[in-house]
C-alpha cells in the first residue's frame, strides 16, 4: 500500500476462500497455526460442516484428556501406563488431523 495508512496496518496474503458475507461460511474453526517466519503465523481453519466436525473431534479429545487427568488426580494410575495413554491419545488425534488436512490440501 502506498497510502499513509498502509504503513499503520499489517498487510497479509490470504490464500483461502473469499466470501461475499461472513455468514456464508456458517461456523469457523481454527484447527492449527504455526510460525512461517519471524513475527508471521499461518492459520489453518475450516468452515461449515468441517468446522462442526472439528469441534466435535476437539470435544471428544477434551473428554478423553479429562478422563486421564482424573485418573492422575485420583492417584489411580501406573506412571508408564498413563504416559503411554497420553502419547497414544495425542498421536492418534494428530495423525487423523494431518490425514484430513492432507486430503483437503491436495
Amino acid at each position: 500500500p502506498t497510502a499513509p495508512a498502509g504503513s499503520l496496518t499489517s498487510v497479509e496474503f490470504c490464500g483461502g476462500t473469499h466470501l461475499l458475507r461472513a455468514g456464508h461460511m456458517s461456523n469457523f474453526t481454527v484447527i492449527s497455526e504455526k510460525p512461517i517466519s519471524k513475527g508471521v503465523r499461518r492459520i489453518f481453519a475450516v468452515t461449515g460442516s468441517e468446522a462442526d466436525a472439528a469441534k466435535i473431534r476437539g470435544s471428544t479429545l477434551q473428554v478423553e484428556a479429562d478422563q486421564l487427568m482424573s485418573q492422575v488426580k485420583d492417584g489411580k494410575y501406573e506412571y508408564n501406563d498413563i504416559i503411554g495413554k497420553i502419547n497414544t491419545l495425542i498421536q492418534n488425534k494428530t495423525t487423523r488431523l494431518q490425514f484430513q488436512l492432507g486430503e483437503k490440501i491436495r
